[in-house]
């Protein structure tokens, strides 16, 4: 870290000094044996190769593969040099599995309120709320948001739908929801 500061901002500063602010702001640095000479590009690579024949590890990608290297070679590096190793290694592995990464469903809506798509919202949970939220897939128009301490009674999500059928007017012809318990309600009402 220091030498970062020395080449990139021209800021020299005592080793202590970059210790005393990581603990004052609670900060950690990552382990990064590559960087620290504890291990060279060679030898990691070898590792992946062993890991792959030894262990089973050959379809593993390389979030995975950066945990066998932890947990079985105690071997500490940062994600993109583990990703930069298995596509030397495995180029035809990793093109596989980047092509299986995000796969859109495509659907089809001739208009508005043809299709509602509904779903929930937990990052807030921790503080007692919840979100949850309706859009019309024709137009992406948000129309309703709807807080909560819970959002998992399918009771709340029911009551929630029929309060937009009844300010909008009208039923959507289709409704697209993950596949979560608190979804019963909307199809039995939509019935």
């Amino acid at each position: 870290m220091r030498s970062q500061l020395l080449s990139e901002l021209g800021v020299n500063v005592c080793h202590r000094t970059v210790e005393r602010y990581l603990r004052r702001l609670k900060l950690k640095q990552r382990q990064n044996d590559l960087a620290n000479g504890k291990i060279t590009r060679e030898e990691v690579v070898e590792l992946v190769r062993h890991a792959r024949d030894a262990l089973l590890a050959n379809t593993a990608g390389y979030r995975r593969m950066r945990q066998i290297l932890v947990t079985n070679y105690g071997v500490h590096l940062p994600r993109q040099v583990v990703y930069d190793i298995l596509r030397e290694v495995d180029p035809e592995g990793m093109q596989l599995r980047l092509k299986k990464t995000c796969k859109r469903r495509v659907f089809h809506t001739t208009g508005p309120n043809h299709i509602w798509s509904a779903d929930g919202h937990n990052k807030l949970n921790r503080f007692g709320i919840t979100v949850y939220g309706f859009i019309d897939a024709w137009s992406r128009k948000i129309l309703g948001i709807f807080v909560h301490v819970t959002n998992n009674d399918p009771r709340h999500i029911g009551a929630y739908f029929l309060h937009l059928v009844r300010a909008i007017g009208g039923i959507p012809w289709k409704l697209t929801t993950d596949r979560g318990t608190e979804t019963g309600k909307m199809g039995s009402f939509q019935i």
